[in-house]
């Protein structure tokens, strides 16, 4: 019961903040909705072509696990390369070439 009535009074002091100040309310709903979409923290730089699968995804456009079907049904698309057990990566010029091939 104490939680349900701590509940409501966060509640209740929230909405009096929200009417007292609507303008902290509109800026911190523009700095949440206005933020740039997340690039991956290592992406590729201008002397590597290798890209790992989140980094090939995000320069595709698209979600990692779409990547990972695209590579296991379309047999154009180009292949991974294996470094390691648990880790692989894209050429980035062939996907740039597997990109090209795909223009109508």
């Amino acid at each position: 019961m104490a939680t349900i009535n701590a509940d409501q009074k966060l509640k209740d002091e929230l909405l009096t903040i929200i009417k007292q100040q609507p303008e902290l309310v509109t800026s911190l709903l523009d700095s949440v909705t206005k933020t740039p979409a997340k690039i991956p923290e290592s992406f590729p730089t201008p002397d590597t072509d290798l890209l790992r699968p989140s980094q090939a995804a995000a320069y595709l456009n698209m979600h990692r696990v779409t990547l990972h079907r695209l590579s296991e049904r379309d047999p154009s698309f180009p292949r991974k390369l294996k470094m390691g057990e648990r880790l692989c990566y894209y050429r980035k010029s062939d996907l740039d070439a597997w990109l090209s091939e795909q223009e109508i």
